[in-house]
């Protein structure tokens, strides 16, 4: 019973030295510095922000897996036991949670004290401002981000489930699938879940700036350090550390998705890429989950509006009321903190009954469960994407409607309604893309001949990774692509 305790802990001491080390250096470096290829290497690590996990343990499966690539060159990696399961979830996790860490330390370095930094620069040059004004400011941010981490290890089963590694969140999943809940898995759920994630946040709504502070120091964003004659050298590193976290996965799926093994005269089986195998992948992966497809849109759609929706209602309602702001806050913790596999259970208790009449029929022929399911992670999301939106209006702007008439809550909501078009689509389109992926909320209550593509990888993931996988893989790779650029577009337009 304290294996899934010591193998969760393991995991999220593992994911946060790797994690937030490596996406701390991006930051700093794509940030605050004259890097080459600033808005390049910005729009590739925010490609990784929507990805799913499970595309990340793709990427890993097709380069290091039973039926991986590169097991297939070298026989002897095929003994991929020795590396161990903990050690191997804990770097996919690691992986998806550094573009996390980037944002999160990104934030840290917009609330700055410019004087001290040009006196420090002035005074030692740009080392001096990096090791003792930079870094130590973006000490609380570092804890933040290795919270910030721990998030997904203690509410989400997919990788675990993939390799084996009984986790909490793992063994809360099997005892509501298999019809086994047990005393255990509620003091788990609310003691080894729920309890840190809203301690964690908490502290950090304790310890950091309001949205409104850090958002006033990002329209006066600071000339990039000059690196001098090190520029060269700390953009090589920096790329390389981009090459080997973004682009290496690609780079595997890739070369799966066009592996093609063969039988040589000697009875021995060998394996070559070619580009007829890679065009067939691609071709299957473009035509033969058109169903899948659909559900998918449809529930990131309609999942991500009714989210966008109420958290702009919830915040309108607490306008001008900070106990009711700071409850809702609460709230919203204790929403993102329940545990996947919890929150189809929770949803199927409220749902799948006979009173009132008809929310049988919208549990067992509609996607309204899965969208109820789904509301646990995109609502806190949207709640966050609405106060920074609000935070970004100018107080100015807020008098002018004001004298004009309209007061608050509803001069808030005009004026979110005039920027609807800039950062708020853009919010609900990044709430789209979580939807798409998301997968451990609404795996269990997804009505029957409704398949997403999110189930379907992961089902496939589970018998190793094969060509169809390769191109699923792709497929969301390229929808968080296209979020990234999208993104990218609408905070150069602010």
């Amino acid at each position: 019973m304290l294996s899934p305790v010591f193998n969760t802990l393991a995991i999220c001491l593992l994911t946060s030295a790797f994690a937030v080390p490596v996406g701390g250096f991006l930051a700093i470096t794509v940030q605050r510095t004259n890097l080459f290829g600033r808005g390049v290497a910005w729009l590739c690590i925010g490609s990784q922000l929507t990805l799913p996990l499970y595309v990340f343990a793709g990427g890993w499966c097709a380069m290091f897996g039973t039926q991986g690539w590169l097991p297939a060159l070298v026989p002897a990696l095929k003994q991929t036991e020795s590396v161990g399961s903990v050690l191997i979830v804990s770097s996919i996790h690691a992986l998806a949670m550094i573009p996390w860490v980037f944002v999160v330390c990104s934030l840290g370095l917009l609330n700055r004290s410019r004087a001290i930094e040009e006196t420090a620069n002035l005074e030692g040059g740009w080392l001096r401002t990096l090791l003792r004004v930079i870094v130590p400011q973006l000490r609380p941010w570092l804890i933040a981000a290795a919270a910030v981490c721990c998030l997904p290890v203690l509410t989400e089963m997919v990788v675990t489930n993939l390799f084996r590694v009984p986790s909490v969140a793992e063994q809360v999943y099997l005892d509501i699938s298999l019809g086994t809940v047990r005393p255990w898995t509620y003091v788990a759920i609310s003691l080894l879940t729920m309890l840190p994630v809203v301690l964690g946040g908490l502290l950090w709504q304790r310890t950091l700036p309001p949205w409104r502070e850090i958002l006033l120091h990002a329209y006066d964003s600071p000339q990039p350090i000059d690196l001098a004659q090190h520029r060269f050298t700390v953009s090589l590193a920096t790329w390389g550390v981009i090459i080997a976290t973004v682009f290496a996965p690609i780079l595997s799926l890739i070369i799966k998705a066009g592996w093609t093994p063969n039988l040589a005269d000697s009875g021995q089986s060998t394996y070559s890429w070619t580009t007829t195998r890679f065009a067939t992948t691609v071709y299957e992966g473009a035509t033969l989950f058109g169903e899948q497809l659909q559900w998918s849109v449809l529930l990131a759609l309609t999942s991500a509006l009714v989210a966008a929706t109420f958290a702009s209602l919830l915040f309108a309602c607490t306008i001008n009321r900070p106990v009711a702001h700071i409850l809702l806050s609460l709230a919203m913790l204790i929403i993102v903190s329940v545990p996947g596999p919890a929150v189809a259970m929770l949803v199927s208790f409220l749902m799948n009954r006979s009173q009132p009449p008809g929310l049988t029929y919208l549990y067992d022929f509609t996607i309204a469960a899965p969208v109820f399911a789904q509301q646990f992670r995109l609502l806190p999301y949207a709640w966050l994407i609405t106060i920074a939106t609000a935070a970004s209006i100018s107080k100015s702007t807020l008098e002018q409607l004001k004298l004009d008439g309209i007061s608050a809550p509803w001069s808030v909501i005009y004026e979110l309604r005039n920027l609807i078009s800039k950062p708020a689509l853009a919010g609900i389109a990044l709430l789209a893309a979580i939807s798409f992926g998301e997968l451990s909320c609404s795996l269990l209550v997804l009505p029957a001949g409704m398949t997403t593509l999110s189930k379907q990888l992961f089902e496939f993931l589970h018998f190793g990774m094969r060509h169809q996988d390769s191109a699923l893989c792709g497929l969301f790779i390229l929808v968080s692509w296209g979020m990234s650029l999208l993104l990218r577009k609408t905070l150069m337009e602010r």
